[in-house]
């Protein structure tokens, strides 16, 4: 049993600190009925109670997770959910509308985070888009507290951590950023609106 699959029984306990930023990234995404959206690292479905929370709808939304517990979780919500890791994203070149990469990049090695990347750009169709979420710097105490707490929980050095190399990930994907914002509200996250750099069809 991997450490996520530990994680999956508490996970909805600390999704309120992440809901600032799922609702910035899902107005960005601007996710349409008819759109394929594919949530890697879906974990319990977290994405998809924000979609429902936000009146999105539902689009044809696909969950993608290496831990079986999460997946379970987000089966129960509806929708396909695929087992896989995300540096092999098992769908089509160009297959993708929207690509969700939510609290995923930072707790990935640096060479897995190219590689997920990699997939993002292979799936998401010529105009396609993407929206990322990752921890930004805190600026208050509670803030400060409130990561010590969780990397305690989840027991990975990566939790919250500010990926460093991120730029240099994205330019090596050929990931433009069209949109790149911070929000305080619970966790401090940089949410990234990104598009291919091939033009569109």
């Amino acid at each position: 049993m991997s450490g996520w699959d530990d994680v999956a029984r508490w996970y909805a306990v600390q999704e309120p600190a992440e809901r600032a930023s799922w609702r910035l990234a899902l107005r960005l995404a601007l996710p349409r009925a008819d759109d394929v959206v594919l949530d890697l690292g879906c974990g319990p479905g977290t994405a998809v109670r924000e979609l429902d929370r936000a009146g999105f709808g539902r689009p044809r939304w696909v969950g993608l997770d290496a831990s079986p517990p999460m997946l379970a979780r987000a089966r129960a919500l509806g929708g396909p959910v695929v087992r896989a890791e995300v540096t092999r994203v098992p769908l089509g070149d160009h297959s993708v509308d929207v690509a969700v990469a939510g609290w995923l990049l930072h707790v990935l090695p640096a060479s897995a985070r190219r590689r997920c990347l990699g997939e993002i750009a292979r799936v998401l169709r010529p105009g396609g888009r993407c929206v990322v979420i990752v921890p930004a710097a805190p600026t208050s105490y509670l803030g400060c507290a409130a990561r010590t707490v969780t990397r305690g929980l989840i027991g990975r050095g990566g939790a919250l951590s500010v990926p460093r190399d991120l730029a240099e990930a994205l330019t090596a994907a050929d990931l433009a950023v069209r949109h790149d914002r911070v929000t305080h509200g619970g966790y401090t996250a940089r949410v990234l609106l990104l598009t291919p750099r091939r033009p569109p069809a």
